[in-house]
């Protein structure tokens, strides 16, 4: 397993109480066995949502009130670009919010179908959202791109589309938004 390039942004003991759990998949930069624990200590009613195939690791980690969304339910953000993001947005309609991931797409020749690189995380934003935030960056060391990158990449593709930074930013490890 990989170690961290950045330091965890946040303890379980400093986050506000929260409302559910969504996992979007079980790769191992995506969870940590020891705060999914300490989540449960906190939060022992805490709702999960995980994407099909993860509810016996999360029993596993001691959540009980467990509901696994069927497809077109799921929020994956591990993914590249593909038509259902149009057929999201045309049964859905524009979205508030969009997490769209940005990195480990290097090189593309390998990682391509799995993660969008920042231009394909542009098109993405066909499914209509108000804001997007580029997400899955500069934690881990993934793939083989610089690890500040995607965020100057992402930067680079909006400029001749028209589209304004603030449409698509990414957030400093750790950050909030509001919407």
């Amino acid at each position: 397993m990989c170690s961290r390039y950045t330091a965890d942004s946040a303890t379980v003991a400093y986050l506000p109480d929260i409302d559910m759990l969504v996992l979007s998949h079980s790769h191992y930069n995506h969870i940590d066995c020891n705060a999914l624990m300490n989540l449960v200590a906190r939060f022992p009613d805490l709702p999960a949502y995980p994407a099909l195939g993860n509810q016996l690791f999360l029993k596993s980690v001691g959540l009980k009130h467990i509901t696994v969304p069927d497809w077109w339910e799921e929020f994956q953000p591990t993914v590249a670009h593909c038509p259902a993001f149009a057929q999201i947005s045309e049964a859905y309609g524009t979205f508030d919010l969009a997490a769209i991931a940005i990195d480990a797409y290097g090189p593309e020749r390998l990682f391509g179908g799995m993660y969008a690189n920042p231009k394909l995380a542009v098109r993405i934003t066909e499914i209509r959202s108000k804001k997007s935030i580029g997400i899955h960056r500069g934690t881990f060391i993934l793939t083989v791109e610089p690890i500040d990158e995607p965020p100057k990449r992402l930067e680079t593709e909006m400029k001749p589309r028209g589209r304004e930074p603030a449409e698509f930013s990414v957030l400093a490890i750790g950050g909030t938004t509001t919407g």
